[in-house]
């Protein structure tokens, strides 16, 4: 609908940004813990607090990612270890080098 009906322009790319769930988890615990989210009280959000709705977001993005042309998947973690920034840019740009040639 976006391309067809609005006539937006397709993109060259999509980058996914993969995150396994176990380290997603992790971080939306630590963030709950050290972060003053006042608003929230005790709570986590609508979606943190919502782990299925977590996981099957998950999965449909890694299945966009597997199944659509020009989605690129940048794994941003390893061995459970979340990668740096730096390191994520890094790998970014080396995709982008490839399809502006």
């Amino acid at each position: 609908m976006e391309y067809g009906v609005f006539k937006i322009p397709r993109p060259d790319a999509v980058f996914y940004l993969n995150v396994p769930m176990s380290v997603i988890l992790r971080l939306i615990d630590e963030r709950h813990r050290k972060a003053s989210r006042a608003y929230l009280g005790k709570r986590k959000d609508i979606v943190e607090g919502n782990i299925p709705y977590l996981e099957n977001s998950h999965k449909a993005a890694l299945w966009l990612a597997h199944t659509q042309k020009g989605w690129i998947k940048i794994e941003c973690a390893k061995d459970g270890v979340m990668s740096t920034r730096e390191k994520i840019h890094e790998e970014i740009y080396k995709k982008i080098k490839k399809i502006i040639k």
